[in-house]
């Protein structure tokens, strides 16, 4: 270690999530016993290695929840709070995203149990009707949902 600081190379330190390019300032050990050496490293950050990796994200994200305004806006469902930076409010948008679609699909299928069942064609035009908004609803959460997990997971990536 100490030829590394001597020579200036650049090392690489890692662990968990974190990842950077060193130049060892400073080292020392003492020796105790073959299995008792304590020692100092001081490190320079020559380049953090995730910085590079967090401000994509960000921007991926970011791009991600500007199309799921559109699709939220059609679904009803609300997106503030959603930012780039961490996934708090994220599963309480997923949660009214499942919910939205739970129920348009249950618009569906019960307008479809109803058309089976009814012979006035007043009736079968509204129920129609209110299938088509039910439809073009569970649509626009079905959409919202794959750009909200998607943030979710890409915000899961950048935070590990």
């Amino acid at each position: 270690m100490d030829a590394a600081r001597a020579a200036g190379a650049t090392l690489p330190l890692v662990w968990d999530s974190f990842a950077y390019q060193v130049i060892v300032q400073r080292f020392a050990a003492e020796y105790r016993k073959a299995n008792l050496i304590p020692f100092e490293i001081v490190c320079i950050v020559v380049n953090d290695e995730m910085s590079a990796v967090v401000a994509p994200v960000a921007s991926l994200v970011a791009a991600d929840l500007g199309t799921a305004g559109g699709f939220a806006a059609q679904a009803g469902v609300s997106l503030l709070g959603l930012g780039t930076g961490s996934v708090t409010g994220y599963a309480a948008a997923q949660a009214a995203v499942e919910s939205v679609m739970s129920d348009a699909g249950a618009v569906v299928i019960g307008g479809a149990w109803v058309l089976d069942r009814t012979s006035d064609a007043g009736d079968a035009v509204s129920v129609i009707n209110g299938m088509n908004a039910g439809a073009a609803q569970l649509a626009a959460a079905g959409a919202l949902r794959g750009y909200v997990n998607r943030a979710v997971v890409n915000l899961g990536m950048a935070a590990a």
